[in-house]
């Protein structure tokens, strides 16, 4: 992905996060196809919960481009008592990036995708592990995989902390939530609400080319936005 321009990127951005199947699907060195359609099992990979771009066929692609005998199966799934919803940063390819935040009585509707070691290291360089986002363990109660006993997860929590708008976090409009406690934006809304934060006088599209174009300017508005974040605390389950 980052071989696009970055007018190309913010082309993209309002579609985050992108378009995913509804039912559990494998995903096969590019493709889509039924969960049954090559082995695997679950005892030798790493279950993760994907809640944003990640359980889009066409984002894995561009993750994985250039991997051989890539099988990624991503499973429908339910976490209890999280939401999703928007982080306090614009991540490099033009996006406002989602997060999980604590909300007790939510039931977020979202994936587990099992990865192996090696797949598993190319997620965190996609994610920028150790920088923008921690990888951490989920309660082991907390997820609901279909057809799967409980298992423990784990999942990527945004290290700036989750957007503050109106003294609330913002969930994410795409992903269902039963119980949702906060008001939900799509990507196009949240985009604009930030470049207000910021205080540009820019268009929406313009403000993001300026800012995935300098990595010291976008690192300049991370600050600014989680200075007034819900911060991000790493709960062990």
């Amino acid at each position: 992905m980052n071989s696009l321009s970055s007018r190309e990127l913010v082309e993209m951005a309002p579609d985050y996060p992108f378009e995913h199947p509804r039912e559990s699907f494998l995903f096969v060195d590019g493709a889509v196809q039924p969960l049954d359609a090559v082995p695997w099992s679950p005892a030798d990979r790493v279950a993760v919960v994907a809640y944003g771009s990640n359980r889009s066929p066409d984002v894995l692609r561009r993750k994985y481009a250039g991997h051989r005998d890539v099988v990624i199966p991503t499973l429908r799934a339910e976490i209890r008592n999280f939401d999703v919803v928007y982080a306090a940063m614009i991540s490099t390819l033009g996006p406002v990036p989602a997060t999980f935040l604590a909300s007790e009585g939510a039931i977020a509707e979202v994936a587990v995708q099992f990865f192996t070691e090696e797949q598993l290291r190319r997620m965190h360089e996609s994610e920028r592990a150790g920088v923008s986002y921690d990888f951490a363990p989920l309660p082991v109660d907390a997820v609901e995989i279909d057809g799967q006993d409980r298992i423990r997860c784990f999942s990527y929590f945004c290290m700036y902390g989750a957007l503050r708008y109106l003294d609330e976090p913002v969930a994410l409009q795409e992903v269902t939530c039963h119980g949702r406690r906060w008001n939900a934006l799509s990507q196009r809304q949240i985009l604009e609400v930030v470049r207000r934060r910021i205080g540009s006088s820019l268009a929406t599209a313009d403000f993001l080319v300026e800012t995935i174009a300098d990595e010291e300017l976008r690192r300049q508005r991370i600050a600014l936005l989680s200075s007034t974040a819900f911060r991000y605390v790493r709960a062990e389950g």
